[in-house]
């Protein structure tokens, strides 16, 4: 934790399956303190809510399915409440918040047919309707990036991709 001036407080760990593979913050319980999603080596998410002490509570786990690698936070509803996205290699998992931190069976979105090698995650709203769309790399479908238009109530469309003319590496929309 930040002591200011340049000075930190000695580390603090806690215990994840295996350690994190990606990590994300948000306030998912909205009491005004960032808490911690990870996707740990169980392909599982890991909710870690902020005490507003400095500290976290244990963890709770989700599965939204396997080979979970990378994972994003945007409000898809409009209710208030952040939500989840995880990426796996076959799919996107969408985990809509009840608004207390706890999350609705994930919906599962397939991008076999359009993304054969999924990467990073990114949320912004494409098409400029309001609400958050998700986009995503894909490295064996000729260098693309597939995108999932919000159908405005946390549900998405079909794929499509875009050919991106190199390898799209990095995360984030502008």
């Amino acid at each position: 934790m930040n002591q200011g001036q340049g000075n930190f407080a000695p580390p603090v760990s806690y215990a994840i399956n295996g350690g994190g593979f990606d990590v994300v913050s948000g306030d998912f319980n909205r009491d005004g303190h960032p808490d911690l999603a990870v996707i740990d080596a169980n392909a599982s998410v890991s909710l870690i809510l902020n005490q507003g002490d400095g500290t976290f509570g244990p963890p709770e786990r989700f599965y939204p399915g396997p080979y979970a690698d990378t994972l994003v936070v945007g409000d898809f509803n409009r209710d208030s409440a952040l939500d989840i996205v995880v990426g796996t290699s076959f799919s996107l998992n969408v985990m809509i918040n009840q608004g207390n931190a706890t999350f609705a069976t994930a919906v599962t979105y397939s991008n076999v047919a359009t993304c054969d090698y999924p990467g990073r995650l990114a949320v912004a709203d494409i098409n400029d309707d309001g609400y958050p769309d998700i986009a995503r790399s894909c490295y064996q479908a000729g260098a693309a990036v597939a995108v999932r238009i919000n159908q405005g109530d946390g549900t998405f469309g079909p794929e499509t991709t875009y050919a991106s003319g190199s390898w799209p590496w990095g995360r984030g929309l502008c």
